[in-house]
């Protein structure tokens, strides 16, 4: 036994030189770029039937501290265009969404209704506002509902 062990013992240096070798040759195997072409395809716009369902049944909801909508809110107009050109249109009146970028794509909907606002506080009856315009901005691939602006 112990003139076998000396015999093999020639043989480790050349063994572990091999080893670590083929080690460092797999630590610098090159990583796939990151440049690569996306196979990612956008999802697909939602029709123009779903987003006008979608916006009046927004718009019926009403909002922080407004009420629901007096009946059923009827579509003005209704446009495909990007989260920038909202912004531009509707200026300071719009809040921005931090994560959506200018580009994204958004259906926008004017609504004609009537919803009422007014907080009342305990002891006073509020003379009610009347909104008669209700903006609805939906994300243009899935649907939700972006931000919901009334105006007089």
């Amino acid at each position: 036994m112990y003139a076998n062990s000396r015999r093999h013992r020639g043989m480790w240096p050349p063994l572990l030189v091999a080893l670590l070798f083929l080690a460092q040759c797999g630590a610098t195997r090159p990583e796939p770029s990151a440049t690569a072409p996306s196979t990612d395809v956008p999802a697909p716009l939602i029709s123009e039937a779903v987003a006008r369902q979608l916006a009046v049944e927004a718009a019926a909801l009403g909002g922080p501290e407004l009420s629901p909508a007096q009946g059923t809110p009827e579509i003005r107009t209704l446009t495909q265009t990007t989260w920038q050109a909202v912004q531009e249109e509707y200026g300071t009146d719009m809040p921005s969404i931090a994560a959506l970028a200018p580009s994204s794509e958004v259906w926008v909907a004017e609504l004609t209704g009537e919803w009422f606002g007014g907080m009342p506080a305990p002891g006073i009856t509020p003379t009610p506002e009347l909104y008669t315009l209700a903006v609805v901005v939906l994300d243009a691939r899935t649907g939700v509902v972006l931000t919901t602006l009334h105006r007089p």
